[in-house]
């Protein structure tokens, strides 16, 4: 079994890092991977922050939407300029208890964001000129806008290089939906990560493996729960 952090809305509790070049964005090529599990969805009219950096200086931000039907993931980019904003929402079905790998990307070349989840092979994309704004906001996992996520997060990690994660290589990171862990990244994979959070300690700081951009606890402890998440599928036996 492997770790990964337990989340309760109602305790109000995040984890947090200052503003660094490595959670940023600009106009490159940029990827973030994050495992998520809801043990609730949110009211109706309610959302559940996830990953932000989206407050005074908005930047980008990945939130959970309940608009009483339907519900959905939701990637806000703020244009580089400050002129607004552009956002893509996916379009299935989510459950409570299931684990999603959702993945947010920018391309410079096509000058698109992109949301996909589990592996899909055609992603939800919009149009953002001249890339998403690199300002000084914190980084933030498990809220945004005084909401809270209500369940699990796993492995995250961000992307950047020559361009972005290819469809086999996020098909690499779901592992057929139990995720991979640090040391089982490959030397291409390895090549292009700038950060890497597993989410698998017991408690306290969150540890970055690339750079060591650790994440602390806001509001109290945010404990662990065993997962099947990471363990690899061939190493099961039911």
């Amino acid at each position: 079994m492997a770790k990964v952090a337990k989340f309760v809305g109602a305790d109000a509790r995040y984890l947090v890092h200052a503003d660094d070049p490595a959670l940023s964005v600009g106009d490159i090529f940029w990827d973030l991977v994050v495992w998520a599990n809801y043990a609730t969805m949110p009211p109706a009219a309610g959302n559940y922050g996830l990953v932000a950096k989206w407050n005074a200086d908005n930047e980008y931000l990945l939130r959970m939407v309940n608009d009483d039907p339907p519900i959905y993931l939701q990637f806000f980019a703020q244009k580089a300029d400050n002129s607004g904003n552009v956002n893509v929402a996916t379009t299935i079905p989510l459950e409570v208890g299931k684990w999603y790998m959702v993945h947010i990307w920018h391309n410079p070349t096509v000058n698109l964001i992109g949301l996909d989840v589990n592996c899909q092979a055609e992603p939800v994309t919009a149009v953002i000129p001249a890339g998403i704004r690199d300002a000084a906001n914190e980084f933030w996992v498990g809220t945004w806008g005084g909401t809270f996520h209500d369940g699990r997060v796993g492995p995250l990690s961000i992307w950047k290089g020559a361009a972005n994660l290819t469809l086999a290589q996020l098909q690499q990171l779901y592992n057929g939906g139990y995720g991979l862990t640090h040391a089982n990244l490959d030397e291409t994979l390895l090549a292009m990560l700038t950060a890497w959070y597993q989410m698998d300690e017991v408690t306290g700081a969150r540890v970055e493996h690339v750079g060591a951009i650790n994440l602390a606890e806001v509001g109290g402890a945010i404990n662990s729960e065993e997962s099947l998440l990471g363990v690899p599928a061939s190493l099961l036996s039911f």
